[in-house]
């Protein structure tokens, strides 16, 4: 009887440690209540991380030039590189399509940075200054980087709204070369605002 319980008490007690804790936040994703309740300087670093590893994440070499046709990808474990992207029309819900969907995640979170660092007040203004600066830099590149894969056809580029609202209208190149610049131009001013340091 006494091995019966014992067994039992082991079993209840790795059972319970097996569960995995509820008290450990999502790392990988920035709750809102983050935002609504206001920035500090450890949720600025952790966005501003999250931005520069997004921004990391979609400088994939493969997709653009496959696309460009520079050079084909051969690959028997992935045979959509040839069957959808130069065998054939593209799936609008295949591998392919994602890849503009990483760009204006980038966008996004860029937006929410520009639009949330006013509220860190643990911040100096310098230091607000450079990380708008930084994150006006990045959501630029990323307009670029999709305008690259787009061309003549245009992108949109008014999409700091709610996600509930109409999409936003295609742009076309020349207007979005001149959006770009006039983005870069005011990332140029943050940090030469936030000054050397």
């Amino acid at each position: 009887m006494m091995k019966r319980t014992v067994a039992l008490i082991a079993v209840l007690a790795l059972a319970g440690a097996c569960q995995d804790s509820t008290g450990v936040p999502d790392l990988n994703n920035v709750s809102s209540s983050l935002l609504q309740s206001g920035l500090n300087r450890s949720s600025v670093q952790l966005l501003t991380t999250g931005l520069l590893n997004s921004d990391r994440g979609n400088l994939g070499i493969i997709f653009p030039e496959t696309m460009a046709r520079d050079i084909y990808r051969i690959d028997s474990a992935e045979p959509r590189w040839i069957t959808e992207l130069i065998g054939g029309p593209a799936d609008p819900g295949g591998f392919a399509a994602g890849m503009w969907g990483g760009f204006y995640a980038e966008i996004r979170a860029a937006n929410n940075l520009i639009d949330n660092v006013p509220t860190a007040t643990d911040l100096s203004p310098a230091e607000q200054s450079a990380t708008d600066g930084l994150a006006r830099t990045i959501k630029a590149l990323a307009y670029y980087r999709t305008l690259e894969m787009r061309d003549s056809i245009g992108i949109p580029v008014d999409v700091d709204h709610d996600l509930s609202t109409a999409p936003a209208p295609f742009v076309c190149k020349p207007n979005v070369l001149d959006y770009i610049g006039a983005l870069l131009d005011s990332a140029q001013t943050d940090l030469q605002t936030a000054g050397s340091t």
